[in-house]
C-alpha cells in the first residue's frame, strides 16, 4: 500500500457519517402573544403561549380568553402536539367548556 492509499484509508475511517436531516419540529411556532379586542360582542383579552413541553419531546400550547361582564367568560385551553418522523402532527386539546 502506498502512502497515498494509506492516508486515504485513514481519512475515510475518520470521516463522520453523513448527517441526517433534522427531525421535524414545531419550535418555529414557540412564543408568547397577548392582545385585546372583541369576543362575543364584548371587550376581551386573549393570551397564547407555545413552548416546548416538559418532556422535551412535544410542543405545549396554552390559550386563555377573558371576557369581563355578567356572566364573565374565562375560557382556558391546553394542547400537546408531537411531530412524528414522517412530519405528521398529532395532538390533544383540552378546554374548560
Amino acid at each position: 500500500m502506498t502512502a497515498r492509499w494509506g492516508m486515504a484509508a485513514l481519512l475515510a475511517i475518520a470521516a463522520p457519517a453523513a448527517a441526517q436531516a433534522p427531525a421535524p419540529s414545531l419550535a418555529a411556532w414557540h412564543g408568547s402573544w397577548s392582545g385585546e379586542g372583541t369576543a362575543f360582542g364584548k371587550a376581551a383579552t386573549a393570551t397564547l403561549v407555545i413552548k416546548g413541553a416538559p418532556d422535551g419531546d412535544a410542543t405545549a400550547l396554552a390559550y386563555r380568553l377573558a371576557v369581563p361582564g355578567t356572566p364573565p367568560i374565562d375560557y382556558a385551553a391546553e394542547a400537546i402536539y408531537r411531530v412524528d418522523a414522517k412530519g405528521r402532527v398529532r395532538g390533544s386539546w383540552t378546554d374548560n367548556m
